[in-house]
């Protein structure tokens, strides 16, 4: 569509169109076109994302800093990576502007309900009432107090992810191996990641996901040795298990509804599941 075309279609400023043309998602954009635009550039896209093979040399015609071993690759136009940190304080920027109160750092340690009816929920600061509970705890929501017998195990997948700085463009575009990925960033930072350990509960990034991170990311593009360290960090899948996914009402207490099995691809299916519990919460208004 080119930087004009998405600048009309979306709404989005001509710098916001420069970096969605680019490729470059470390801002979250909010869509202020209208549906028709909207329908119309989700078709271009969709067109535009057809994948085609090329060989070692195209593929370092693009990415002159990839490996010579590197014979074959796959270019895929839309495959992207969303910076999680800015994607939630963009949504939280979000829900306040809109009137809602977002509290941080207050987990919630029960749901509370009376006669199978949603009560409200519990926090350090005390109890919130309310009539409708979305469950979207992540990896431990199944350490919250009064949910109901049937709901499943979490099964949290530990993953490390690194950060470089690059203060260069040596990586333009993201590009997955299948010992990991690297996403450069607009900001300067090029992201390396990420390990995938069902069972390991260890609150730190461990020296051995460093070093095979690194060394995976060396083979790819030996130019990024020189990079400076910026840090390291893990987190938690949130797995159900047989890989399912939970969404919707509960079966058995009115007013709550459950977002979880998300695994490792919650920001991809977050505007698809967000849509359908949120309407779900809605047409139980009267109920």
């Amino acid at each position: 569509a080119g930087v004009e075309g998405i600048a009309a279609m979306t709404g989005l400023s001509q710098q916001q169109a420069a970096l969605a043309n680019q490729r470059e998602y470390s801002e979250p954009v909010q869509w202020l076109g209208s549906d028709a635009r909207r329908r119309e550039f989700i078709e271009a896209l969709r067109v535009a994302a057809r994948a085609s093979r090329a060989t070692g040399d195209e593929a370092r015609s693009l990415e002159p800093a990839l490996s010579p071993e590197i014979a074959a690759a796959t270019f895929l136009p839309q495959v992207v990576w969303v910076d999680g940190r800015k994607l939630c304080a963009a949504l939280a920027q979000g829900i306040r502007h809109h009137g809602g109160e977002v509290i941080e750092n207050t987990p919630v340690t029960e749901i509370t309900h009376e006669n199978s009816r949603i009560t409200g929920i519990r926090t350090a600061r005390g109890h919130h009432s309310a009539e409708r509970v979305a469950l979207c705890a992540g990896h431990t929501f199944d350490r919250i107090q009064g949910l109901p017998a049937h709901m499943p195990a979490s099964i949290p997948v530990r993953g490390v992810i690194l950060t470089l700085g690059m203060p260069e463009p040596l990586i333009t575009r993201l590009i997955k191996r299948p010992d990991g990925i690297l996403c450069p960033r607009s900001d300067g930072r090029l992201i390396v990641g990420v390990t995938k350990v069902p069972g390991d509960m260890r609150p730190y990034p461990d020296a051995g996901s460093v070093l095979d991170l690194l060394s995976g990311a060396f083979r790819a593009a030996p130019a990024l040795r020189g990079l400076p360290f910026i840090e390291a960090v893990h987190g938690f899948r949130p797995y159900l298990p047989d890989e399912a996914m939970l969404n919707g009402p509960d079966p058995e207490i009115s007013g709550l509804f459950h977002a979880l099995g998300h695994a490792a691809d919650g920001y991809l299916r977050a505007a698809a599941v967000s849509e359908q519990v949120a309407t779900a919460m809605v047409g139980s208004s009267k109920t």
